[in-house]
């Protein structure tokens, strides 16, 4: 459900960027998951500009695809995979 919920943000906001006119560029650099946060929470960052949702996005992305590459994403895929087989 992370990834998902993670998956669904980047999505999102890279579709409100996209309407205001920004292009994505897949190879930008963001800083880090903890990093971005606190510097929201800093309130250093306005998510009502559009290349902060985009960098927001990559954020969650980015999160999303290192948290897909864990030893627990993977048993946790295993363990739904076994359950639907079994049934």
């Amino acid at each position: 459900m992370r990834q998902l919920m993670h998956m669904i943000y980047a999505a999102f906001l890279m579709l409100l960027a996209t309407r205001a006119g920004i292009s994505i560029d897949p190879d930008m650099t963001t800083p880090d998951f903890r990093d971005f946060h606190q510097r929201l929470i800093a309130g250093e960052i306005d998510t009502l500009k559009p290349e902060e949702q985009v960098q927001y996005a990559k954020v969650h992305l980015n999160k999303a695809l290192k948290n897909m590459w864990t030893g627990r994403f993977a048993e946790s895929v295993a363990q739904v995979a076994d359950v639907h087989v079994k049934s």
